[in-house]
């Protein structure tokens, strides 16, 4: 997520788009939003062509705030939702389902 200026022209300087810096359409974020469509297919063109993984540690190192979006399967394999899923029998046929409280409390 770009959240502010530093953040901007160091995921510009990643991508090797350093030149937007110098284009007024995107020089602060107010320009940035009126011209988001533009933006986004300069930025998709390069982002496009980069592994998710390397993406984001690319975006960790310069301490850019970055999620991975990931499909169904991914989430529900993943460590911390397999202690979420819940097994068990109602009237003899066996189910799964998860978790609706995410955190445990703590008192």
């Amino acid at each position: 997520a770009i959240g502010t200026q530093g953040h901007f022209e160091r995921f510009c300087g990643f991508l090797g788009l350093g030149q937007l810096l110098k284009d007024e359409r995107y020089a602060d974020n107010q320009n940035r939003v009126v011209n988001r469509i533009g933006l986004h297919k300069l930025l998709q063109s390069k982002v496009s062509l980069l592994d998710s993984e390397e993406f984001e540690k690319a975006c960790d190192s310069l301490k850019i705030p970055v999620g991975r979006i990931k499909n169904l399967d991914e989430v529900l394999t993943s460590a911390v939702a397999e202690g979420m899923i819940l097994e068990e029998k109602i009237e003899n046929i066996p189910t799964k389902r998860l978790k609706t409280v995410a955190f445990h409390m703590h008192r």
